[in-house]
């Protein structure tokens, strides 16, 4: 959500791609966004068809917002989920210097950084553990969660930096009792 309309730099921030559970090539956009509410080379989606299976269900899509930047990037996002596990697969195609995801996390939930792991910690006794394969770097910053116009909260952010093309985040569960 966004707190507040305007065009000064916290508006830029939030209406930003880094601002959203994605991945921003080369610290660009997806869309090109200014002033208070313009966007201009806009990200076309590509929405595959869902697979069903016994043991999973898989969504897949694809954007071509950072085909403008000199590698002429895609990026493609599957999600596979199972009874023990959500899995996302990033993939970048096209020539790059950096990327990296974004997952910004609910204000009630803790995130702690071991390795190439992060451990969430919630109320209500909640907790996950999200493995990353394919990240250089895993951080974990402030943020701001903006639940409706007028509103922030402090939040946590956790940034995973593509060591490569790839990058695969498995989020893991206890299975129910």
């Amino acid at each position: 959500g966004t707190s507040q309309y305007g065009a000064d730099a916290e508006r830029q921030r939030q209406r930003g791609t880094a601002a959203h559970n994605t991945v921003v090539v080369d610290g660009r956009d997806s869309s090109e966004v200014w002033a208070g509410f313009r966007v201009a080379r806009r990200a076309q989606v590509k929405l595959y068809p869902v697979t069903t299976t016994a043991l999973a269900v898989t969504v897949a899509a694809s954007h071509d917002g950072y085909r403008r930047l000199p590698g002429r990037n895609e990026h493609r996002r599957r999600f596979i989920l199972d009874e023990r596990s959500l899995v996302i697969e990033d993939e970048i195609t096209g020539s790059f210097t950096t990327a990296a995801a974004y997952f910004h996390l609910h204000p009630d939930i803790d995130a702690r950084v071991e390795g190439a792991t992060v451990l969430l910690k919630g109320c209500d006794g909640l907790s996950l553990r999200i493995e990353f394969v394919g990240a250089s770097t895993l951080e974990c910053s402030s943020s701001t969660w903006h639940p409706r116009f007028g509103a922030t909260a402090a939040n946590r952010c956790i940034v995973a930096l593509f060591a490569g093309a790839k990058l695969a985040t498995r989020t893991l569960w206890a299975p129910a009792p």
